[in-house]
């Protein structure tokens, strides 16, 4: 029985290696295209990736990642409380304001309603409303605005 399962282990093993090794192979592959393209349109390399790179090589893995989300904008950061949540900017439908300080645990009084995906809501209290709504049009211009409930807020 015990040879069963270190035999059948190691095929696993050998298994995940193999299909490791293609999917190395197809992001190479599908690099190694873009850069083509980047070359054949003349597009200059982000300069972040150079940053990003060195710190990559360094082990700083975790900086590397918040850098690039901070430069490039692809995520927005929420905090509740002792709690942080992660969205990305390209799954928010849409936004609109909301007064009622009852609906969600926080206390502000004019909050943002976003909404993510299909069903996902969240409220957030950000600083600078109409800067962080400008921001997100940027990055994600199909996301809805309910002017409404943002004009009449004001």
């Amino acid at each position: 029985m015990e040879y069963y399962l270190i035999i059948l282990s190691f095929i696993i093993i050998i298994y995940l290696f193999v299909k490791l090794d293609k999917l190395d192979g197809r992001m190479k592959s599908m690099q190694y295209t873009l850069d083509q393209f980047t070359k054949h349109l003349g597009l200059p390399d982000n300069p972040i990736n150079d940053e990003l790179r060195e710190l990559i090589k360094a082990g700083e893995d975790v900086k590397a990642v918040k850098k690039a989300r901070e430069t490039l904008g692809l995520s927005l950061l929420v905090k509740m409380g002792p709690f942080k949540s992660k969205i990305y900017i390209n799954e928010i439908r849409k936004i609109r304001s909301i007064k009622n300080p009852n609906k969600s645990s926080n206390l502000s009084a004019h909050k943002l309603e976003i909404l993510i995906g299909k069903y996902d809501v969240i409220k957030i209290s950000p600083n600078n409303r109409s800067k962080l709504i400008q921001s997100l049009l940027a990055i994600n211009p199909d996301i809805q605005i309910d002017v409404t409930s943002i004009v009449s807020d004001k």
